[in-house]
């Protein structure tokens, strides 16, 4: 990467006084930045000038137009930027991130990184410095080695940039330069020093019963010394049609002397709420900048449940049967409507031929406080796959436009089988003594078979008392 530096002076003719506005206009390959942005002149100062950096690694002559106006005075110069390609040994300089924002009274970094080009090798010393001062710079390595190898090799250093409190807001050029004998390399890194704001709710998440009202904290946060009014307002979308929301102030103001602005963002929910989440999203501006924040709403509000009887059926292997589903659908808070029924076999296995689950009913009319129930006939034919196959039962409902759905999903076992279970779900031994665990194996649909018994490795949890102990005289 080569970098250039001119400068854009600018002078008073004929007695002019007013402030200059400059433009750049960059071509392609090429990264230009120049400071500061406009110049003032008059009779105190007849010129003043701006920086202006330039820098590309492909090889060319480059031409960069620079304007500058006054309300309807514009004038227009060219500045010409030559790359030469590299004949020799040299060494690359670059900056990654090349552009920083920052709070003010915060730090950023960014990595130097020093790469040898063809068999380059050597110290590089590394220098930095502002334009206009007011950053605080500092580097981890002042001075860098590159040893020659293939491919060539590299080395960096961190380079910390930290915006006083004091700081004036607004752009800075912090300028890197490396030297190794003759050769010489710049890179700029770009920042800018801000005043910025944030927000949050506090708490984030609510729970609500139906009927219920609850609050939660919008905090407003202003850092870097930021001043400034923010307007606050609640964004409505489909979940806020069911809630009555409000924010009191809707207004607040940051300075540097209060950092921290707060509003309340109230929630109601009304008796027959559906019961689900919903999200309130608070929105905030100063104008220029946009923040959001949100509230989730937890309702346990209208509703319904869904059981199964039995929980679980079997089936004798290779015969034909029937068995009953008795589904349960109980009103819960206040539901009433309508309530569809869907029911099918939900196997892993790759087919289900031979299972079939018949309703009586697909939907059902149900009442505030009343409990209904669909009768499901579960029927097995002789060549139904051998194994577990969960029944997918899928109740859907809609209360004041809500989608109310629950699933549940009872298995049909088919074939013999057997079922083993502990007498505890864990065992304590100490050294030294004995621990017994029964375990009982059950047939299921005539199961008739030896079984094979094999251990595995045992799970060992470490002590929780003290096994050290010292000799000590007997109580």
């Amino acid at each position: 990467m080569q970098t250039t530096m001119d400068i854009i002076n600018v002078t008073a003719l004929g007695g002019f006084t007013g402030t200059v506005n400059l433009q750049l206009a960059s071509p392609p390959n090429v990264v230009a930045s120049y400071y500061p942005y406009s110049l003032t002149i008059g009779p105190t100062f007849s010129s003043n000038s701006s920086q202006l950096l330039m820098q590309s690694n492909i090889p060319g002559l480059y031409k960069l137009n620079v304007t500058g106006t006054q309300g309807s005075l514009s004038h227009e110069m060219t500045v010409t930027f030559q790359v030469n390609p590299l004949m020799a040994d040299d060494f690359g300089l670059y900056a990654s991130p090349a552009n920083l924002d920052i709070v003010r009274g915060s730090s950023a970094r960014s990595v130097i990184s020093v790469d040898g080009i063809l068999s380059f090798s050597g110290t590089i010393d590394l220098q930095v410095g502002e334009i206009p001062a007011g950053p605080v710079t500092s580097l981890g390595l002042y001075a860098v080695m590159i040893v020659y190898s293939s491919p060539p090799g590299s080395a960096v250093s961190e380079l910390t940039i930290t915006a006083p409190s004091t700081i004036p807001l607004g752009s800075y050029l912090v300028i890197v330069v490396a030297t190794s004998g003759s050769l010489a390399h710049m890179v700029v890194i770009t920042i800018r020093v801000q005043a910025v704001y944030s927000m949050s709710a506090t708490p984030d998440t609510v729970n609500l019963d139906r009927g219920t009202v609850s609050a939660s904290t919008i905090s407003v946060f202003g850092h870097g010394g930021y001043d400034g009014s923010i307007s606050l307002s609640i964004v409505p979308n489909y979940d806020t049609q069911h809630l009555t929301v409000s924010l009191n102030p809707t207004s607040v103001k940051l300075s540097p002397s209060t950092s921290t602005a707060n509003s309340t963002l109230m929630v109601q929910v009304a008796p027959l709420t559906p019961s689900g989440n919903y999200v309130v999203n608070v929105n905030s501006t100063d104008g220029k900048v946009y923040h959001l924040t949100h509230l989730t709403v937890v309702v346990v509000g209208v509703d319904y449940s869904l059981s199964a009887y039995p929980d679980s059926l079997t089936f004798q292997q290779g015969t034909t049967g029937t068995q009953i589903l008795q589904v349960s659908i109980t009103s819960l808070n206040g539901f009433s409507g309508l309530v569809n029924i869907n029911s099918s076999v939900f196997s892993a296995y790759s087919s289900s031929q031979g299972i079939t689950v018949t309703p009586n009913a697909t939907s059902l009319a149900l009442n505030a406080g009343e409990t209904k129930t669909i009768i499901l006939t579960v029927n097995v034919q002789n060549d139904a796959v051998v194994g577990e196959h969960p029944i997918e039962i899928k109740a859907t409902a809609n209360f004041d436009k809500i989608p109310l759905v629950h699933y549940i999903y009872p298995p049909a076992t088919i074939g013999p089988d057997f079922t083993m279970t502990a007498s505890a779900t864990s065992l304590t031994v100490h050294k030294g003594s004995l621990g017994i665990m029964t375990i009982t194996f059950t047939s299921l649909n005539g199961f008739y078979a030896g079984l094979r018994l094999e251990d595995s490795p045992l799970t060992v949890q470490p002590s929780t008392q003290d096994d050290t102990h010292s000799p000590g005289t007997p109580s």
